[in-house]
């Protein structure tokens, strides 16, 4: 889709929406500053644990999405 038919299609759907809570968050995310960067900077702390785990993922210590969605669903019954 060009930006010209995103655009199109986003007045076409507010148009039709009645829900104020649609129309609000809408709203907010519309006026959300669009050229303004945020740089986040991470503390020592953070950086070592990101090493740590960077470290442990490629060593194959990790849980897949899958494994994690049915030990979620385990632990939920």
């Amino acid at each position: 889709m060009t930006v010209l038919e995103i655009k199109k299609d986003i007045i076409n759907q507010i148009q039709v929406v009645d829900d104020e809570l649609i129309l609000e968050e809408v709203n907010r995310i519309l006026h959300l500053p669009t050229n303004q960067k945020e740089i986040f900077e991470f503390n020592n702390d953070q950086i070592n644990i990101l090493n740590e785990r960077a470290i442990r993922a490629a060593n194959g210590n990790f849980v897949t999405d899958e494994q994690s969605e049915l030990d979620l669903d385990k632990w939920l019954k």
